[in-house]
């Protein structure tokens, strides 16, 4: 019999030791690729929601609060008409019926009342007490029963006369409320644009200031090399704005039909996948570039996939949240009232400033793909 050898049996083979160092060399080159490609939390430097508003902000985020609550009531009425239009068609419907059931009610009560049909004829006529009982009880009946269906065509022409004018003052009602909620989207949509145009205008003020700056640089270093002039960074333009005027509806329910789906396809198979309305909502409530929020969780935690706080997707300090749509909302008003409607460069420089080109950029190239 062989000796049990401990040392075989205690330390890998040299095979299994270059198996199990490739392996480990494996899982630190994929760790450090995941964190290479991973930005730290931003840290920004404005991350509370509540902040007080610009006065333009406030005037977006009232006129979407009214259109909203006008939206709402608009449809209501519309239920409540298609509700009472219902019930018209079905009064409408059965009237005929019933008048047919109460003139011949009426003729009955007319044949006992012409027969001169009594007490005394049911008495004469029967042969018992029971009997009397009997016929006593079924004048009765039909007495009675002839009576309600009177009563009933009567009351169905009430309900009708009483639903026919509820159904004229709603449709003058919803036609207020629609000219009202009118009113109300024009001002909220001109609002929007006033913003829309002036966070342009800050924007080309931004990058005239910054062409300014790096032409005193140069001027400053003549005569230093090419590589020796200081420079403030490269930035790629910022992409395209998305006007909630001119992106082919001017309702709320259009703008999330048209921006879900969109956002939706960018998040699949990542932890904010399935959230694309929410985004919207919130981006129409606040008057926020609808890409703005979805393209900053990519760079700070590949979509909720590595969050530093609970909920955070969007590296905003300590902050932490109870659920996605909390944190949705949050994040796209907090961008409303710090950062404007759209990426920039100023907005960069407060949101990730120890890195804010590449942030910038990357940004940029995320919303560009929404």
């Amino acid at each position: 019999m062989k000796p049990y050898n401990t040392h075989m049996h205690s330390l890998p083979t040299y095979g299994a030791r270059s198996a199990f160092a490739l392996a480990l060399a494996a899982f630190v080159v994929a760790i450090a690729l995941t964190l290479a490609f991973q930005a730290a939390p931003a840290f920004a430097e404005t991350d509370n929601i509540d902040d007080v508003p610009s006065e333009l902000q406030q005037r977006v985020e009232e006129t979407s609060a009214a259109l909203n609550e006008v939206t709402v009531k608009v449809k209501e009425l519309e239920q409540r008409i298609a509700e009472n239009t219902a019930r018209i068609a079905e009064l409408e419907k059965k009237i005929p019926v019933q008048r047919e059931k109460s003139a011949s009610a009426m003729r009955v009560i007319y044949k006992m009342n012409r027969d001169g049909y009594s007490l005394v004829n049911a008495v004469l006529e029967s042969g018992s007490f029971k009997e009397f009982l009997d016929k006593l009880s079924y004048m009765g009946y039909i007495h009675n029963r002839s009576i309600q269906e009177m009563m009933q065509l009567s009351a169905m022409q009430d309900e009708l006369k009483t639903v026919q004018a509820e159904l004229e003052q709603e449709r003058e009602e919803a036609l207020e409320e629609q000219k009202n909620a009118k009113e109300a989207l024009n001002e909220a949509m001109a609002v929007r644009q006033q913003a829309i145009e002036a966070a342009a205008a800050a924007a080309a003020q931004e990058a005239a200031e910054q062409a300014a700056r790096e032409a005193e640089a140069r001027e400053q270093s003549e005569g230093q090399s090419e590589e020796e002039t200081p420079s403030s960074g490269t930035v790629s333009a910022s992409a395209p704005a998305v006007d909630p005027i001119n992106s082919g509806n001017t309702d709320r329910d259009e703008f999330i039909a048209e921006w879900a789906p969109r956002i939706d396809a960018y998040l699949a198979g990542y932890p904010l996948a399935g959230y694309g309305s929410v985004f919207a909502a919130a981006a129409w409530d606040y008057g926020v570039d609808p890409r703005f929020s979805p393209a900053i969780s990519w760079v700070e935690s590949s979509k909720g996939l590595y969050c530093y706080r609970s909920y955070n997707a969007w590296g905003w300090g300590g902050i932490s949240w109870s659920s996605w749509e909390e944190a949705i909302d949050a994040h796209v008003r907090g961008l409303a009232r710090g950062y404007g409607y759209t990426v920039s460069e100023a907005g960069a420089k407060k949101y990730c400033p120890p890195n804010w080109e590449h942030w910038y950029n990357t940004v940029c190239a995320e919303m560009a793909k929404i």
